[in-house]
């Protein structure tokens, strides 16, 4: 219905995988979770990575947007979607994660399209990110 034609699916949750293979959405499914290290995907392989609600406790590190990156096409899009309190809160980012943002798009990697509050549950803000891949 929207336009997009294929789509895989990546998640550490074998269960999660199971539910998404009934709908029959995605092409592939990778059971794993993405960090910093090289996912066996090849680069460049992606319009456009998602993450909805990934950045939280004991979920994906802050330093795994250089895998997103490695993933996506230039021109492509890095798009993350969660709670902005995990990131004005949290340990693992408050500090850490809009600085080396900020330094991949300072070393020309990617650019930043938008960084906006938006629902994520009610009652809950939620942030917006999304970067275009240089």
């Amino acid at each position: 219905k929207l336009g997009f034609k294929t789509m895989d699916a990546l998640d550490p949750s074998s269960g999660m995988l199971e539910k998404a293979k009934k709908k029959g959405l995605y092409r592939n499914y990778y059971c794993e979770g993405i960090t910093s290290e090289p996912l066996n995907i090849p680069k460049a392989s992606y319009d456009v990575v998602t993450v909805v609600g990934g950045h939280g406790p004991n979920h994906i590190k802050g330093d795994a947007v250089h895998e997103m990156i490695r993933l996506v096409k230039s021109g492509g899009y890095v798009c993350i979607v969660t709670r902005r309190e995990n990131f004005e809160r949290m340990v693992d980012y408050k500090d850490t994660f809009f600085p080396m943002c900020d330094r991949i798009e300072t070393d020309g990697k990617w650019r930043k399209v938008v960084n906006e509050s938006c629902p994520f549950f009610p009652g809950v803000e939620g942030i917006c990110l999304c970067y275009q891949i240089c």
